[in-house]
């Protein structure tokens, strides 16, 4: 049986009782126990017994310390071997989510040094490329070539043996890329991977404050735990409203020291210290002992008319309280279990109680009728947010131009026998018609692919016989219902990164086919490919805004239930939209929208 189990079945099942259990177990005789103890012993042995502990507790504290090095030297090794952080450094942005694997392999890391104590360790990891993880900010990945381009930086990744521990400040060397302001020590390291010569470089930060507080947390005696530097500067210390004497610290950093530790218990304080020699630092805990010295006697009388006092007036407060607080909550409580079965709609009554239960009883009251206005409230609010959203990312799609302009730029065309640009405007006319019918989100796979070959007319004209577009789809799927101008982005991003860099004929598939319930619309190009696109022109590439806006517009319009995927082909890239089934019946000529208009 677990061991809460079997507390629980000893616990008194009153109040009353557990009250006094409690008062008893926890405060009478614990205090009881200890006063009586430490009058007997105080006097004489509190300065070595003082000392000895601040022995272990500082020994423990230094063997912690090194151990945390270790640990952190341990985990970077298992990092550097990782498979996927090899792929990584080796082959930057040719896995899905590197970002999120980065993030998850830090998160295994702290794991490892931490063990759950609650330690602050930070990591920075630049890789040759110029892409930057940190831990602690939001958006954890940047690309920034500048900061592996300094000299400083360049000097640490060309050194293969690097792993050095550093107690200088991380913002003299990362500038704005450092962790803040808190105080580190600093492990930097190279890594290399399957490589013979480095490829990234690893920071860890380890925050020292946080290790000292959460580490004496846990010690019972509470006093001030201090670090200093080679310098004999305090660097931190867990109570800072004590000061610690400056001769103690003149000896302490002379080292005057008795087997590696210094003691000095002559005074109103006992202070101890031993050296940390990987940093040249001196790892001290100062103890004042005014905190115990005093009039014994007089002390023993205060406590035990102290302890007859709170015994007494606690028994008493907690029979009143029993008589007067338990019996009508537990009337409270049997209405409230009616009220929650009931969902919140039913209130409780308020005639048999007063005073303060009858002041909660209307609070609670109050909080269901407030509960259930705010529910609705917000239901209301959020249509209304998801509506505005979903208009303005299909705002930005529409292009707000005047059609009867373009209507007379047809007409002018056709009167100077310029087919080509006729075309072009009967093109345009249908896709800038189309958009403007901002009611209609989601339209009939058949008016998209219209709509698709609208846009690629123009298109042709444009690359002049350089670009093939095949449009392939079953006929039973024309009356599906695809998000309006989903394929446009798509075959753009096909034609502007993949094509028009490309040196021979560029082609161009468009797909939509069925897969059980699923709708599958795909765009197929022979490009370049992702990576190419990318690295051709790294400082200019950006994400669309037409691809980011089709993500969210699928994300609103399907609830998770569609996504869009980008897949590198071993010729050219592949876009794909896997949308919900949704066949509808087909709409009757008086219900079409006009789309053709301007070609009359």
């Amino acid at each position: 049986m677990p061991a809460n189990r079997i507390i629980a079945k000893l616990l008194p099942a009153q109040i009353k009782y557990r009250l006094m259990l409690a008062f008893l177990i926890f405060i009478l005789l614990p205090y009881t126990g200890f006063q009586l103890y430490s009058f007997g012993t105080i006097d004489n042995t509190i300065r070595a017994n003082l000392v000895s502990q601040n022995r272990e507790q500082l020994a423990f504290l230094k063997s912690n310390f090194e151990d945390m090095k270790v640990s952190i030297q341990n985990a970077v090794l298992l990092f550097e071997n990782d498979p996927e952080m090899i792929a990584i450094l080796d082959r930057p942005g040719t896995m899905p989510e590197e970002t999120k694997i980065v993030k998850t392999k830090f998160a295994d890391m702290e794991n490892r040094i931490d063990f759950g104590n609650g330690i602050s360790v930070q990591f920075l990891l630049a890789g040759e490329n110029g892409g930057l993880y940190m831990s602690y900010i939001p958006e954890l990945q940047k690309s920034d070539r500048t900061f592996v381009s300094q000299p400083a930086i360049r000097a640490l990744l060309e050194n293969p043996y690097l792993s050095e521990w550093s107690d200088a400040s991380p913002v003299d060397l990362l500038g704005r890329y450092a962790p803040g302001n808190t105080p580190y020590v600093t492990l930097t390291t190279t890594l290399k991977g399957n490589r013979e010569t480095p490829n990234a470089l690893l920071f860890v930060f380890f925050d020292y404050t946080t290790w000292l507080k959460t580490s004496v947390a846990k010690f019972p005696v509470k006093q001030n735990y201090f670090l200093l530097g080679n310098d004999g500067g305090l660097l931190t210390q867990t109570e800072p409203a004590m000061t610690i004497e400056s001769h103690a610290i003149r000896d302490m950093t002379a080292r005057k020291s008795d087997g590696g530790l210094y003691t000095r218990s002559d005074g109103p304080y006992v202070i101890s210290s031993i050296p940390l020699t990987s940093f040249h630092w001196q790892l001290g805990c100062q103890f004042d002992l005014n905190l115990f010295l005093g009039n014994i006697q007089q002390m023993k009388r205060q406590f035990w008319i102290t302890m007859l006092g709170l015994t007494g007036l606690f028994l008493g407060l907690t029979v009143l309280i029993s008589s007067l607080v338990t019996r009508p909550l537990l009337q409270l409580k049997k209405n409230m279990l009616r009220t929650a079965d009931s969902n919140f709609k039913q209130q409780m009554k308020e005639n048999p109680y007063a005073g303060e239960i009858a002041s909660l009883t209307h609070a609670y009251n109050q909080m269901i009728v407030d509960m259930d206005a705010l529910i609705r409230k917000l239901k209301i609010e959020e249509r209304q947010k998801e509506a505005l959203r979903f208009q303005m990312l299909l705002t930005q799609m529409n292009p707000h131009f005047l059609l009867n302009t373009l209507n007379t730029i047809k007409w002018i065309a056709i009167g100077h026998e310029e087919e080509t640009i006729a075309e072009a405007c009967v093109s345009l006319g249908m896709l800038l018609e189309s958009s403007l019918a901002s009611e209609s989100e989601l339209i009939y796979l058949k008016d998209e692919l219209e709509l698709i070959s609208a846009y690629v007319n123009l298109q042709q004209i444009r690359y002049a016989g350089k670009l093939d577009i095949a449009i392939d789809f079953d006929e039973s799927l024309q009356f599906a219902l695809a998000p309006k101008f989903g394929l446009q982005p798509l075959v753009e991003n096909a034609i502007q990164h993949g094509i028009t860099p490309l040196k021979r004929q560029g082609r161009i598939a468009i797909r939509a086919y069925s897969a059980g319930d699923t709708l599958l619309l795909e765009v197929e190009d022979n490009g370049v490919g992702l990576e190419v696109s990318r690295s051709a022109a790294p400082r200019k590439y950006r994400k669309g805004i037409g691809v980011i806006n089709l993500r969210e517009r699928l994300a609103l319009m399907f609830r998770g239930e569609a996504e869009l995927t980008l897949t590198p082909l071993a010729e050219g890239t592949l876009a794909r939209m896997r949308l919900p089934l949704l066949l509808s019946n087909p709409y009757s000529e008086e219900e079409k929208p006009d789309a053709d208009r301007i070609s009359r």
